[in-house]
């Protein structure tokens, strides 16, 4: 896209002098608006300032060092503000048109098949990657569980859940669970960030968040995140098929054995996600005690529902394995 500039300020806003109409898509965490802009009736890009200040240039660098790697699962990046540029950064990319954000096991499968490819990328594919991500990782998201130990346990009482759970919690705090290898994570793969075209295609989007983490870290955001605008109710059984699908397409990409660690792979992410979804709710709680809020109270109320319906099937399920398998004990005593 030769002609950016004309479309772009030097603030890093859209030129209305030189556009034909603008629609806005979303908004931002930082306020600002990713927006769909038209320079004729017939032609349209989407414009994307800096969303969130903690991922300056990251996309952009996922998609020069990576994505051109798979297939076309993403929308084509034709223009960037350039590194460096901080809070008047911008990226403008094509329009892929219309997106449906509507959970289907089918859609699951796809992307998790694509997951597995990304996460058996070698490590010197993506050494230049920050380090870190926006959102804490599980190692402290842990840590503030056992600090607001108290909150946690009016959480589980309300929900009728063991305070065994809070030996569990320390356990992992004790770096004893959660020891593999970190991968190329997307970061921020729920429901709003990919999605089917009005041609059935499905579209894996906003990289921004991309960081070395580990597997369980995009397999919990595909399956049990959930989002206040962008609601799904997972299943048991969808959450196996699902889980099933990625051990089998991560065995056979790494020429390994899918069925030789997959109940030890299982039970490992229905605890994380059981963390994981523990930590969202007292999140969720806060945000519902707020006057004003970046999402409406009613959503957050469908997203408590979502994540406590998530954390406990996780919970019977982790459960089931620890009595089939002493799972934790040998853990400890490994």
């Amino acid at each position: 896209m030769d002609n950016s500039g004309q479309y772009v300020l030097p603030d890093g806003t859209l030129d209305d002098r030189n556009i034909w109409s603008r629609e806005t898509l979303y908004q931002g965490m930082n306020g600002k608006l990713v927006e769909r802009f038209y320079v004729s009736p017939e032609r349209s890009y989407v414009f994307k300032p800096l969303t969130n200040d903690a991922t300056e240039d990251r996309e952009v660098w996922v998609y020069q060092h990576i994505l051109h790697l798979f297939p076309k699962i993403y929308p084509q990046l034709l223009a960037s503000s350039g590194p460096g540029r901080g809070e008047q950064s911008w990226t403008i990319y094509e329009d892929i048109g219309p997106l449906r954000h509507e959970y289907s096991l089918q859609h699951a499968l796809g992307v998790v098949k694509e997951m597995a490819c990304w996460h058996s990328l070698p490590k010197t594919h993506w050494d230049g990657i920050p380090a870190t991500g926006p959102k804490p990782p599980i190692e402290q998201i842990v840590s503030e569980l056992l600090i607001r130990e108290d909150e946690v346990i009016v959480v589980m009482k309300q929900m009728g859940i063991s305070n065994r759970f809070l030996e569990d919690i320390r356990l992992v705090a004790e770096g004893q669970v959660f020891t593999g290898d970190k991968v190329l994570c997307h970061g921020d793969l729920h429901l709003g960030n990919y999605a089917e075209t009005e041609s059935g295609e499905i579209y894996i989007l906003d990289w921004e968040h991309a960081h070395p983490n580990l597997s369980l870290w995009d397999l919990y955001h595909l399956i049990d995140m959930s989002h206040p605008l962008f609601p799904k109710q997972m299943t048991s059984s969808d959450r196996e098929a699902i889980l099933n699908c990625y051990i089998d397409q991560t065995a056979a990409l790494r020429g390994t054995q899918g069925n030789q660690n997959k109940d030890s792979f299982k039970q490992d992410y229905y605890l994380f996600a059981a963390l994981f979804s523990l930590w969202m709710l007292l999140l969720i709680q806060g945000d519902l005690r707020q006057e004003s809020t970046l999402w409406p109270k009613d959503k957050l109320l469908t997203q408590w529902g979502e994540t406590s319906s998530s954390l406990m099937e996780c919970l019977e399920l982790l459960d089931a394995y620890k009595v089939e398998s002493n799972y934790i004990d040998k853990t400890v005593n490994s």
